[in-house]
């Protein structure tokens, strides 16, 4: 874990990926939308479910459950996107069978060393009702994937 030092809790919202848990920090959260059609890209990470045009911006959308496990299923519509910021002009998306609510998290443990993509997560949380959730990092995820994630100087 190398990103949050804070004793603070975080503000998350929290979703659902199959039977899997997750939340994303507030600060990144852009706007949740329905999934209407995916441009799936053959031979890439399994993780990247595809793209989708996002009022004519081409954005990457990633399957969090195949970044916790290689024996992820694909994803099926209906669901929706959580569209994060990675800054002002790019973003991600991350696909979502169930979203849950803005909850108060507090500081991430280490993360299991089964997950598939250590990067692409912040560590291990509780949300309120004391459901673990995997907490993601949004820039981390980018990061892993190639993508940019500041604005060149």
């Amino acid at each position: 874990m190398n990103k949050l030092t804070s004793d603070s809790e975080l503000r998350s919202l929290w979703f659902q990926c199959g039977s899997q848990r997750f939340a994303v920090p507030m600060s990144h959260l852009r706007e949740v939308i329905p999934v209407t059609s995916l441009r799936k890209v053959p031979m890439t990470e399994p993780a990247l479910a595809g793209f989708m045009d996002l009022r004519d911006q081409v954005i990457p959308v990633f399957n969090p459950r195949a970044l916790v496990s290689a024996d992820a299923p694909d994803f099926s519509l209906p669901a929706v996107v959580i569209v994060v910021s990675l800054h002002d002009q790019e973003s991600l998306g991350l696909l979502a069978d169930r979203i849950g609510r803005v909850v108060q998290t507090p500081p991430p443990r280490p993360l299991d060393p089964a997950v598939r993509s250590p990067a692409s997560f912040l560590g291990q949380t509780t949300t309120d009702d004391n459901t673990e959730s995997l907490l993601v990092d949004v820039p981390g995820m980018a990061n892993a994937f190639g993508l940019k994630t500041a604005v060149a100087a």
